[in-house]
């Protein structure tokens, strides 16, 4: 008898179209059981998280993808809104994209102690 999983919701916070692309298909490479929720910018993830507007029935995330580097609202700031929402059962795990960051160790040291408060890790 096969096992029935309960699909996994990924939320992918990306503003480049190819790096959602190619994310779209790794995942739905590897794992069928994934459902891959994009948006595209820090104010959409907030909104997503907090399930505004379009989002009213929007998932709560099993993950979040994050870039840091966003127009508008960056990673950095989500990160930080996230620890400000963050209840016990509003917590969220989230991978952190640092590609493309000028990877300065203050820099780095900000976003991974936000990410430290989220039980997160850092990629």
């Amino acid at each position: 008898m096969p096992h029935k999983y309960s699909a996994v919701h990924f939320l992918l916070v990306e503003d480049s179209p190819g790096d959602v692309r190619l994310t779209q298909e790794a995942f739905h490479d590897a794992n069928s059981a994934v459902e891959l929720h994009v948006v595209s910018y820090g104010l959409e993830a907030m909104a997503f998280l907090r399930h505004a507007g379009e989002h009213v029935d929007a998932p709560r995330p099993d993950l979040i993808l994050l870039d840091l580097n966003l127009p508008k609202l960056d990673g950095r700031e989500v990160l930080a809104l996230i620890k400000e929402d963050g209840s016990e059962d509003n917590s969220h795990r989230c991978a952190v994209n640092f590609r493309g960051t000028n990877r300065h160790p203050q820099e780095l040291s900000a976003a991974c102690e936000l990410l430290s408060h989220q039980t997160s890790a850092a990629l």
